[in-house]
């Protein structure tokens, strides 16, 4: 573009730096509040991004082994699908996730609420672009779970590059194991350089979108938008 005479402006990240409250998800919020500080694991896949039953499985049965909390929110295809599967027979995924005391299930939850609230440890994700600004933005560590497209990038740059994140290891055929799972979560949350790193972003990203590289890029560009249309603007 800028060969081309156009100029080009990084005005990223635009997110909200704060999270908004209301009263959606609310019942998952209240169970957050009754689990210790930075104890949960908060797992997410996104609205589009769809695990099959085979690391459905496997998710579930890490998440039991690590021995932590977990909030995991999944669509309600996902739960019919893993209540064929005879997984959790005789009695569906939902009672099976009850009978653990450990876990809350849910279709919905408002994410940048979740992710802002004291009891989250740490994020399973897929890594879509917005889960993970969203994660930086409120210093919770990534265990980074790619399911295709950019997310298998935005994961190598979140586990190798920006070291704020661990990504779990998948076998040959692309599945993942429980003990896979298990042993990314133990070691994120046990990776307080990880949780350091992670904190000086979200500084970094707050710092940006105020009187920062962000917030002058957005400036020049829309002082650019307006000379386009009105040479006499300055």
């Amino acid at each position: 573009m800028q060969m081309l005479g156009y100029p080009i402006y990084g005005i990223g990240p635009l997110m909200k730096m704060e999270s908004e409250s209301n009263s959606l998800g609310s019942e998952c919020l209240d169970w957050l509040s009754q689990q210790k500080p930075a104890s949960v694991i908060y797992v997410a896949f996104g609205s589009l991004a769809k695990l099959k039953t085979k690391d459905m499985e496997s998710l579930a049965l890490g998440l039991q082994a690590s021995g932590l909390p977990f909030l995991w929110v999944i669509p309600l295809e996902s739960i019919s699908a893993m209540n064929n599967s005879g997984f959790a027979s005789p009695n569906g995924f939902r009672d099976w996730i009850a009978s653990l005391g450990l876990g809350f299930i849910t279709s919905w939850a408002p994410q940048r609420e979740v992710l802002g609230h004291s009891a989250v440890g740490a994020f399973v994700s897929h890594c879509g672009w917005n889960s993970v600004m969203e994660s930086l933005c409120e210093a919770v560590p990534i265990v980074a779970c790619p399911q295709g497209a950019d997310q298998i990038g935005n994961a190598r740059t979140i586990a190798e590059h920006l070291k704020v994140g661990v990504e779990i290891k998948r076998e040959d055929d692309g599945s993942f194991t429980k003990e896979s799972v298990q042993r990314a979560i133990k070691e994120i949350m046990k990776n307080e350089e990880a949780r350091k790193r992670i904190a000086h972003l979200k500084q970094v990203i707050r710092d940006s979108t105020t009187w920062g590289s962000s917030y002058f890029n957005i400036t020049k560009f829309i002082d650019y938008l307006f000379q386009l249309h009105c040479p006499c603007h300055s």
